[in-house]
């Protein structure tokens, strides 16, 4: 089944602003959810980058410092004998997925807390 690109990037923004309304109310309780929100979003926000070509986030001041935490936080994590015993690939491999903490950041602050719509519910949940 094939979307438009202008279907799919509004079914990305109505999946973007729903995961951002979820997110404050299950980091507490149901973090598992969460977790899905935080994921869903840093993939919808690398996916609506790649459709749109808009990469321009990048340049911000901040994105590079989180990038250069990432390599650090992986580099960190590498293993340091062959073969890599189970607990090393496990920190790695979750040194890895940590880049779903900063994208997750980038997609609310350049993509769906831009609207004014989500960021008004956002408010109202948190506040509630």
């Amino acid at each position: 089944m094939m979307f438009e690109k202008p279907v799919l990037l509004r079914l990305l923004d109505r999946l973007g602003a729903l995961a951002t309304l979820l997110l404050p109310l299950f980091l507490v309780h149901w973090r598992g959810i969460a977790e899905g929100c935080l994921d869903g979003l840093a993939v919808g926000f690398l996916l609506r980058s790649a459709l749109t070509r808009d990469w321009s986030w990048c340049r911000q001041g901040f994105v590079w410092p989180a990038l250069v935490w990432w390599a650090w936080l992986v580099l960190c994590s590498l293993p340091r004998q062959m073969p890599a015993p189970a607990e090393a690939t496990a920190s790695l491999t979750q040194a890895l997925l940590a880049i779903r903490f900063p994208v997750a950041a980038f997609a609310l602050a350049f993509w769906t807390l831009q609207d004014s719509g989500t960021r008004t519910w956002c408010r109202r949940l948190i506040v509630a």
